[in-house]
């Protein structure tokens, strides 16, 4: 198998009130010994850090416009009645550092209803489909009175919202079991953000954490009003992507890899480096997958570490607390390249 590229994350902080409201039904248990798990191509032609030929192949043109005619489908729409355009800019960024064989290939496939103002857009080598209803920055699509799922909603209305979205798209949605997950941080001033999404809780574990990491249903509100703007599903088949099965390190190894790396906490209230992470900083751990960096080559597992940390003074009076969030690769350190915690492993 290939080794896998990978790079230092830089850590993300977060405010709540409890850390319960910052995690989100993962399937994945502390207890829950995994030896291996499933890595994938992020969807790119080709990955030339790990091999050159690797054959990663998006939709073609009519297996778009067929996907794009499916999820119509299941919206009630037809897709002889919209403007359906296919974009071949995928290759754009890549052309500028080699020659790419797959100048052919349709980045995605959009289709548009104008007198519904719905636009369904397929991405070709991910096979995620969005919907979207209308402008951004509009209304979006009307909800009956009463269903509310902004910012300012209670989280008790929110969870009522997006059990209606999805009886409402359950043909769009089409999950066995349906689990919902609601994310909530908090700004300075104490402003609440919260992101929806839905994974299928059915099938295996790993069936089930690949569901929740990637083939997850996200519902967006709109920025004015209460109506809905967007759907987003992410794809129901990774295995064209699929590289191989690495084995993965234990949640006690990555706890010690955390430490040994000796990261600093960047402290809310002041903005500085000002402790370097201990055992007792450590709050919570759960395993996600993720790209190794913004525009990554490899979909992987990584355990993701909150980590507490001091908040200005203003937000401790309202009761909010905060942690950081660090990153450490799952897979095990001999099948990893050019990363800073190898060092580690060759001891």
């Amino acid at each position: 198998m290939p080794a896998l590229p990978t790079a230092y994350i830089t850590p993300m902080s977060f405010m709540a009130f409890d850390i319960s409201e910052l995690l989100t039904n993962n399937p994945w248990r502390y207890d829950i010994e995994i030896e291996i798990l499933p890595v994938f191509a992020t969807p790119m032609p080709r990955m030339p850090y790990i091999d050159p030929d690797f054959p990663i192949r998006g939709l073609s043109a009519d297996e778009l416009t067929e996907k794009a005619a499916e999820a119509a489908n299941t919206l009630g729409l037809d897709i002889d009645d919209a403007d359906v355009t296919l974009n071949s800019t995928y290759n754009f960024f890549r052309s500028f550092f080699m020659d790419d064989p797959y100048d052919d290939m349709p980045m995605n496939v959009s289709a548009v209803w104008n007198n519904s103002d719905v636009e369904i857009r397929i991405v070709a080598g991910s096979h995620s489909v969005a919907v979207n209803f209308g402008d951004p920055l509009g209304e979006g699509l009307k909800l009956p009175n009463g269903i509310r799922f902004t910012d300012d909603a209670t989280e008790e209305q929110k969870l009522d919202a997006v059990k209606f979205l999805l009886y409402t798209y359950a043909d769009f949605v089409a999950m066995d079991s349906p689990v919902i997950s609601l994310f909530t941080e908090y700004g300075f001033y104490g402003e609440r953000f919260t992101r929806f999404h839905v994974f299928d809780d059915s099938g295996s574990l790993v069936d089930r954490i690949l569901s929740y990491n990637w083939g997850n249903v996200r519902f967006t509100p709109s920025s004015r009003g209460e109506g809905l703007w967007g759907i987003f599903r992410g794809s129901d088949n990774l295995q064209p992507l699929k590289i191989g099965e690495y084995p993965i390190i234990t949640v006690a190894e990555a706890r010690e890899l955390l430490l040994l790396r000796g990261d600093h906490i960047t402290w809310m209230s002041t903005g500085q480096f000002d402790e370097e992470m201990i055992e007792e900083h450590i709050a919570h751990v759960e395993l996600v997958y993720r790209s190794e960096s913004f525009g990554g080559e490899v979909f992987m597992p990584f355990y993701r570490f909150f980590i507490e940390m001091e908040v200005h003074p203003r937000q401790h009076e309202a009761g909010l607390k905060g942690w950081s969030v660090h990153y450490i690769p799952a897979v095990r350190g001999e099948f990893l390249c050019d990363t800073y915690i190898l060092e580690y492993w060759r001891d």
